[in-house]
């Protein structure tokens, strides 16, 4: 009994598959964050997605906001100015 047997210490395969899946994780929320990934851009550019409606003619006419950078003109050419009404 001069020489005890000692078990290895290596890295259990446990530790590995957590390691891995943070990895997974960390990069999908990347690409999430640095725009690879439109998931929540489109419904983000929407005139809807904002609460807004598209209208033909200027929105200060109305006496409303006017957002800009929406698909109004893509959704329908006539109608391009995206308007949001202003609560007071």
């Amino acid at each position: 009994m001069i020489f005890k047997k000692k078990k290895a210490q290596g890295l259990s395969l446990t530790v590995i598959i957590i390691a891995v899946l943070a990895i997974i994780v960390l990069v999908v929320v990347i690409a999430i964050f640095t725009g690879k990934i439109s998931i929540f851009g489109k419904e983000l550019a929407s005139c809807t997605g904002k609460g807004g409606t598209c209208y033909a003619e200027e929105c200060s006419a109305k006496g409303l906001l006017e957002l800009k950078h929406t698909d109004c003109e893509k959704l329908d050419a006539s109608k391009p100015h995206c308007c949001l009404t202003i609560i007071e």
